[in-house]
């Protein structure tokens, strides 16, 4: 028996109601279909945004006896957790049409969906049992800089307090194509709501890294495509990546930029992104929407954005440890994506995803998003308009945050002035001048707390131009691109030198222009 929670409109004050639902799991060797119970556990339910009821939910054949416990506010449409007591485990669901999303366990991964052409019924079923294929990422090792030892290296005399345990905000765009417009029905709702459902599971996938992916806004082209999409992921990838650089920038204010299209590329590649480019010019992707299952999709586009972060496939690094299964699931940068979703970052990912942190590529990761897209939700962790605090759902309150902030109403308890962030400490702010973020290279500046807000201002570095290193580089985004570094990274690590003589002012304005190029490359 599978007990699902669905969000209600009509709740009666009264005693506990229940009611039956029929699930019908797809593609399994049982043909019976699996009675799914609902439970109605609130008895004093107001009609506002704000007011929150409990649900249970239970997966089906699940070994482990422990229900998930779901937070479901009135009128939401995202909902986020874990099960209860199950350390490893992610839930991501929607209200918005019907009740679906992704719940993993631990151990099993399932998906609930509306029964195509009735929301009133739903499906469940386990993502092991889809007939998918083998899909394959556009990224290769080739694409990362030849030496990459030298470019962690940067990283091994850089330090930055707290920037682990920092919260990180990744502000996406998602764009939705012509052929994704037309495969949802010229629908621009059915549009907006694939692009939350994929974004609100890239969340959920994000957090074990302490990374935030709050989907800001999603542009649809449903007259004409805005790049020509090819099918060659390659040559896809840098259309889109211009195209935002001449468009998207102007328009949007956003960290990363994926693209959503219904098109297949060439061979079995559903995706590419740009390597180490989070925070740059190239930050963003191309993605295949290549399953019915938002949950496929979005593991694929977090696999992507892993790439922006400089993550590499799990098969390219020895002693890499993966708690999947590797021919059933994997995890995320895997190389290879099978049936399953992968829900869990591999022991490398983590590695790597430190060393880009300690390298201060993620400036631009610690402004929180001023929007969503979307209603605004309490609980969702994100601080929207009308909110003074927002810790996430009650079981995250409870166990992150240092109770200043009511998980029900969102609102400071009385004679509290803060919740969370670096400029936060016992529910108080933190006096004007409170170092909150410490420069990272000499290229970069440290930041102080206001006094006014609990967030640590966004992230100043010098000018860019200004010599450094020793007179061998010049600053650029709070970096130091070292000359010699550069000329391994084109050509090779046994390149130990790479000067030149500089015998005029103009050569060496040259020069500078020469090595920002590098740089960007």
């Amino acid at each position: 028996m599978v007990e699902v929670a669905e969000a209600s409109t009509e709740l009666k004050q009264t005693k506990k109601e229940r009611w039956w639902r029929w699930l019908k799991p797809q593609q399994s060797s049982n043909k019976k279909r699996a009675m799914a119970g609902v439970a109605e556990v609130s008895t004093e339910l107001k009609q506002t945004k704000k007011d929150r009821w409990w649900r249970w939910l239970k997966p089906q054949q699940s070994s482990n006896k422990k229900r998930a416990m779901v937070e479901v506010a009135e009128a939401s449409t995202e909902l986020k957790g874990t099960v209860q007591g199950l350390e490893h485990s992610t839930v991501a669901l929607s209200t918005c049409q019907g009740f679906e999303g992704m719940i993993y366990d631990g151990n099993e991964t399932y998906y609930v969906q509306p029964f195509p052409g009735n929301m009133d019924r739903h499906i469940m079923y386990r993502m092991k049992d889809l007939k998918m294929g083998d899909k394959r990422c556009g990224v290769k090792h080739s694409d990362f800089p030849s030496s990459m030892d030298e470019l962690v290296s940067l990283g091994k005399h850089r330090t930055r307090r707290n920037v682990e345990s920092e919260s990180k905000f990744v502000e996406l765009l998602l764009v939705n194509d012509r052929s994704q417009y037309l495969h949802l029905k010229s629908n621009k709702t059915e549009v907006e709501y694939r692009s939350k459902m994929i974004a609100n599971i890239v969340d959920s996938l994000y957090r074990p890294l302490n990374v935030r992916i709050a989907l800001t806004m999603v542009e649809i082209w449903s007259q004409k495509d805005g790049i020509f999409v090819d099918e060659d992921s390659d040559k896809c990838l840098d259309n889109f990546l211009q195209y935002r650089n001449k468009q998207l920038v102007k328009k949007y204010d956003h960290d990363n930029a994926q693209l959503l299209t219904h098109r297949s590329f060439k061979g079995s590649t559903v995706g590419k992104a740009s390597v180490m480019a989070m925070c740059g010019e190239k930050s963003g992707g191309v993605v295949q929407d290549h399953s019915f299952s938002a949950a496929a999709t979005a593991a694929t586009l977090a696999h992507e954005m892993g790439h922006n972060f400089g993550l590499i496939h799990d098969e390219d690094i020895t002693d890499c440890k993966c708690n999947a299964p590797a021919d059933k699931q994997g995890c995320i940068m895997s190389a290879v994506a099978r049936s399953t979703p992968s829900t869990e970052w591999s022991t490398c990912s983590f590695g790597s995803f430190d060393k880009y942190l300690k390298r201060g590529l993620d400036f631009c990761l610690f402004d929180t998003p001023p929007t969503l897209f979307g209603d605004a939700l309490c609980g969702n962790g994100f601080k929207e308009e009308g909110e003074d605090c927002d810790c996430g759902t009650i079981e995250e309150c409870l166990k992150y945050s240092d109770n200043c902030c009511n998980a029900t109403t969102c609102k400071l308890h009385p004679g509290l002035e803060c919740d969370t962030g670096p400029c936060c400490g016992n529910c108080k702010l933190k006096p004007e001048g409170s170092l909150c973020r410490d420069k990272t290279t000499e290229c970069d500046l440290p930041e102080v707390c206001t006094g006014k807000s609990e967030l640590c201002p966004s992230n100043k570095y010098v000018q860019d131009g200004v010599p450094c290193g020793n007179n061998k580089g010049y600053c650029y985004k709070s970096e130091c691109p070292l000359h010699d570094v550069q000329c391994k990274d084109l050509w090779g690590p046994g390149m130990d030198q790479c000067t030149f003589n500089i015998p005029t002012l103009e050569f060496s304005a040259v020069l500078f222009v020469f090595q920002l190029v590098l740089h960007i490359m």
